[in-house]
């Protein structure tokens, strides 16, 4: 998949030239490149090892901030540490709807990521400074709500992971105590995306895997078992039934024009 992705994002990078030296209309070239799945103003197919590298450096620096402020995190005032918080969810979020505004979505999507974490510190910290001690997988609840909408607005796919990661982690741990009823909203989510956004075969999967994960722990509920692993006899009957019923839908799939969505299939 490495060397498809390498290959489709040097073939648009090799069709902007063809066009820009008038061997071929626009027009041609997007035909052409219609056949692989890819177009003219796709310029998201970057190197792996470059990729790689920044994120760690970036993931680096981090958890040296990190360990620098938990190192001194008691010794700081109360007000300091939640206007700290406040400021740094704040900053992160509006650096990329600023970036967002000047039309630079991949990094627009990664600020929102890293402000998304920084929600998500806040939700835990500040319950932590206050010592409010309430439902715990409500912070992971709340959490993936909170990155859900803006996931939606710019249609990121690395948001669409963290939210359906977050809500997966709510599913585990919500389940020792009742039914995570509001979980499908989360794998509608990922249907838009993959509907009117960029899609992805890793959140195809998740939606696939969430998907049978919500139908057994439904199944198991009407049962009147909370916890998630519970396996009866029923159970063979449903999680089979649901197999097929997604290898029908792969069937299909695989017979569309679409070459994207043969492939992943």
């Amino acid at each position: 998949m490495a060397l498809l992705r390498l290959f489709k994002g040097e073939l648009a990078r090799e069709a902007r030239a063809w066009v820009e030296d008038e061997l071929v209309s626009a027009e041609q070239a997007q035909q052409i490149l219609a056949r692989y799945g890819t177009g003219l103003d796709d310029r998201n197919h970057h190197s792996f090892g470059y990729a790689m590298l920044v994120g760690l450096a970036i993931l680096s620096m981090g958890l040296a901030l990190l360990l620098l402020v938990s190192h001194n995190w008691d010794e700081l005032p109360r007000a300091l540490r939640m206007g700290g918080l406040l400021a740094l969810t704040v900053g992160l979020n509006g650096m990329g709807v600023w970036l967002w505004q000047q039309r630079r979505p991949a990094s627009a999507v990664r600020w929102l990521f890293a402000g998304s974490l920084a929600y998500g510190a806040s939700i835990m910290l500040i319950a932590q400074i206050y010592h409010l001690g309430e439902h715990f997988p409500d912070g992971l609840y709340w959490w993936a709500v909170g990155v859900l909408p803006v996931a939606c607005l710019v249609k990121g796919r690395l948001l669409h992971f963290l939210h359906w990661s977050l809500a997966t982690l709510w599913l585990f741990a919500e389940s020792s105590y009742g039914f995570a009823w509001s979980y499908p909203l989360f794998l509608l989510a990922l249907v838009w995306q993959l509907w009117r956004g960029q899609p992805s075969r890793w959140l195809v999967a998740a939606l696939v895997w969430g998907t049978g994960l919500w139908v057994h722990t439904s199944f198991s509920y009407l049962l009147g078992a909370h916890w998630l692993f519970t396996v009866k006899p029923g159970h063979l009957l449903v999680d089979v039934s649901a197999g097929l019923l997604f290898y029908g839908v792969s069937q299909m799939l695989a017979s569309r024009p679409d070459s994207w969505w043969r492939d992943t299939a």
